[in-house]
Formats: C-alpha cells, structure tokens, sequence
C-alpha cells in the first residue's frame, strides 16, 4: 500500500471515530443526570431516554470497532 494511500485511510478511519465519539458525546450530554442507573431507574426512563441509551451503546460498538480496524 502506498503512503498517501496508507494516511488517507487513517484520515478517513480518524475522521469516522470523531462522529462516532461526537454522537456518543451528546448521547451521554442527554444522560448525564439519570446515571447511575439500576434495574429500577432504567425501567422508569422515558422512551427519548432509553433511546438515548440506545445510541451510547450503539456508538460505544461502533467506535470499538472503527479502532479496532
């Protein structure tokens, strides 16, 4: 593989991993105040909130993946 080649993958690869931390960012920003969370409290959040734990999940795998390659 080619230099250029090499660092616009990593640019590319890089620049991936900053969306998926910027969207976990602002999933956890919306979250903030109901950690730590129990069994209780998680089944007494609100849809929006259990969406937003969704995301964090989501965007939790998806950058351990995106580092991972």
């Amino acid at each position: 593989m080619l230099k250029q080649e090499l660092l616009l993958r990593i640019s590319q690869s890089a620049q991936t991993c900053a969306i998926h931390h910027s969207r976990m960012m602002f999933a956890w920003d919306q979250l903030r105040e109901v950690f730590p969370l129990d069994e209780n409290s998680y089944k007494n959040l609100a849809s929006t909130q259990i969406s937003y734990c969704d995301q964090l999940i989501y965007r939790f795998s998806k950058l351990q993946d995106a580092i991972g390659n």
